[in-house]
């Protein structure tokens, strides 16, 4: 599931750099990562939510 995502933000960034190359505009790109939610699965595998839930678990 996880991989369409990821696929999403790629071909976003594509389309933001071609955008940047045809029209001479300045970009800047920003590539968020180890984010939490509310809506993030406690064992997703991510480096954030993996520490949480050791945390709350002591």
């Amino acid at each position: 599931m996880r991989s369409c995502y990821e696929e999403g933000k790629r071909y976003a960034e594509t389309l933001f750099f071609d955008y940047h190359r045809q029209h001479n505009l300045g970009i800047k790109v920003a590539r968020i990562l180890n984010t939490y939610g509310s809506r993030i699965h406690p064992s997703g595998g991510r480096v954030v939510s993996n520490f949480i839930v050791q945390a709350l678990k002591r």
